[in-house]
């Protein structure tokens, strides 16, 4: 909401660059019509569509313009202030630091933890993904380096199910053996020890 409300529009003609590679970083971008061209080091390595958006780099590790982005076709996007975009990527990474922080308040399997090795767990361990309903996260036998714990939702253990890489790893057939909630973990055994996976 605070982005949205210092947001300004902007309308480039085709070839018309919006940022450039090297120069200063002032502004987040997000583009609401028309195509872009990304440009690094004079060779185009992608183009950007309605919803895409572009210049964070800059303004988080304050570096000089990575790329040159101008609009293949007349393009609207809207900007806002570096200094802005900073505050409310800030502000953001701290409430979900101090939401993940509560989670692992709540995960047994860390009780024995002090308050400083859960605050380097929170700071430096903990990444994030979302999986849509029939995916598959482990598969029996699969190598892993991670522990998993369930922030919200439920997963299902599924013995004798076949993943399907057509459907995007979707599961199919097998049996339903356990369900897992929010605050329980898997996969501790393989991340510790470096066994094979025996989640379904």
């Amino acid at each position: 909401e605070v982005l949205v409300a210092n947001m300004a529009c902007y309308d480039f003609g085709a070839g018309e660059a919006i940022v450039n590679e090297g120069s200063e970083g002032n502004h987040f971008f997000v583009l609401q019509d028309g195509s872009c061209e990304v440009v690094v080091a004079g060779r185009a390595t992608n183009t950007l569509g309605a919803g895409d958006a572009f210049g964070a780099i800059a303004l988080v590790y304050g570096c000089p313009r990575t790329a040159t982005v101008k609009a293949k076709q007349r393009s609207r996007v809207w900007a806002v202030e570096g200094e802005t975009f900073r505050e409310v990527v800030k502000e953001q990474s701290q409430k979900r630091y101090a939401e993940t922080r509560a989670f692992l308040d709540t995960i047994t399997l860390f009780d024995g933890l002090t308050t400083q090795q859960k605050d380097l767990v929170g700071e430096v361990a903990i990444v994030e993904e979302t999986f849509e309903p029939g995916c598959c996260v482990i598969s029996e036998g699969d190598t892993t380096t991670a522990m998993y714990c369930v922030r919200r939702g439920e997963l299902s253990v599924i013995a004798g199910g076949v993943r399907e890489a057509a459907s995007g790893g979707r599961v199919s057939g097998g049996r339903k053996i356990a369900a897992l909630r929010s605050g329980d973990c898997f996969g501790e055994r393989a991340a510790l020890y470096g066994e094979a996976g025996r989640e379904g």
